[in-house]
């Protein structure tokens, strides 16, 4: 019968709870890379989340069909700048008119579409999007550049990326 040389179990055990060791500090060493990283993103994110941009109508009164306007607001406390809103037709994947602007001030709102042509081409979108039972036939995409420089993209649904 063979013996176990008890001289090398302590030896594998000590390697064993090292090797555990160096998992869980590397573990815990991404985590909290990705925790910083994250709250860096949120930090870079701040102004940029409080800018939006989105199409809207007014109800229909009696026979006055409904207008539709892109309303901008600002409300961060700092300004925005190069701003690019460009109004989508989401049925046919197709850009319909891009406005720009130079400046939008800390809490400033603004309201576009006075273009008797946008409106019939929205209204047709809207159509278009109702026969083809689609939740959105409209959207906005705008580009934009913060205070610290940094450009952003908000797409049709809201959804917030850093620009390259």
């Amino acid at each position: 019968m063979m013996e176990i040389e008890w001289g090398t179990v302590p030896t594998w055990f000590a390697f064993g709870a090292a090797m555990s060791a160096v998992i869980f500090t590397w573990r815990a060493l991404v985590r909290e890379r990705n925790r910083d990283a994250a709250r860096e993103l949120k930090e870079r994110k701040a102004q940029a989340d409080r800018f939006s941009v989105w199409i809207d109508k007014t109800e229909p009164i009696g026979h006055i069909e409904p207008v539709y306007f892109v309303q901008l607001r600002n409300a961060s406390d700092l300004p925005v700048y190069n701003v690019s809103v460009r109004l989508m037709d989401m049925v046919n994947n197709a850009k319909i008119h891009e406005f720009v602007y130079g400046l939008v001030r800390p809490g400033e709102e603004r309201y576009l579409l006075e273009q008797p042509n946008l409106q019939n081409q929205l209204k047709m979108v809207a159509l278009q999007g109702h026969t083809k039972k689609l939740g959105a036939a409209y959207g906005t995409v705008v580009y934009f550049r913060d205070a610290t420089g940094i450009w952003w993209r908000r797409d049709e649904v809201g959804h917030l990326d850093e620009e390259d």
